[in-house]
């Protein structure tokens, strides 16, 4: 009776541990290829999260492709991680409402982008994708060309300035964060269209607060 008393502490790890190992041999995805070495509490995660300009994605799809899967955090299933274009236009066209989002992810995006499209699932999305659909007309697109355009070709501009004052070979040219860049971009023509105002391409104070702001809030976990 001693020894099972001792042993029944032990029952709910062994539990997780068969459990584990046989969704694990079980998955779908167990074929698929990834990287090996991973931190038992942080897996692959960490990794990611640490590394500038994306690195550790960019050196594992060098290695394993543009799909590949990866270890989740805090003893999460694995995570699969694609770059691959019939894959993604897949999961955003037809398969919008098939690939949910992350509990952890929905309360960062509604803390950052409150709940609209990008939050939203299910009917909830469907009715505010509905009520946003006449904004996106061919006709109102058309409207808005010029807009985007000039500034478009504002941003490849300084793009291209930043990138000739700061590459060291001119032929290797330069590694940058091309999000910082984009959102800029975003930014601006938010701010023409929307509100009639200009955020110099990302260089205003205004358009340097949003930004910040919109870092450190990423910096909660939301990579």
């Amino acid at each position: 009776l001693g020894i099972s008393l001792l042993f029944l502490p032990t029952l709910p790890v062994l539990y997780w541990l068969v459990h584990t190992i046989v969704k694990a041999r079980f998955s779908s995805i167990r074929h698929l290829l990834g990287p090996d070495t991973a931190h038992w509490l942080w897996g692959h995660e960490l990794i990611a999260y640490e590394s500038p300009y994306e690195e550790a994605y960019t050196k594992w799809m060098d290695t394993y492709g543009p799909t590949y899967k990866l270890k989740g955090a805090l003893f999460q299933p694995d995570i699969i991680v694609t770059a691959d274009h019939e894959a993604i236009a897949w999961i955003y066209g037809k398969g919008v409402y098939s690939y949910v989002k992350s509990p952890i992810i929905r309360p960062l995006l509604e803390r950052l982008m409150g709940r609209g499209l990008v939050w939203a699932e299910g009917s909830t999305h469907k009715r505010q994708r509905q009520q946003l659909s006449p904004f996106f007309t061919t006709q109102a697109i058309r409207d808005t060309f010029d807009t985007i355009n000039t500034s478009a070709h504002r941003g490849v501009e300084n793009l291209e300035i930043h990138i000739n004052e700061h590459a060291d070979n001119s032929k290797k040219g330069l590694v940058l964060d091309i999000s910082e860049w984009t959102s800029s971009i975003t930014l601006d023509i938010i701010g023409r269209f929307a509100f009639n105002y200009d955020f110099e391409s990302g260089k205003s104070r205004a358009a340097q607060v949003i930004k910040h702001s919109w870092r450190e809030q990423i910096k909660t976990g939301l990579h």
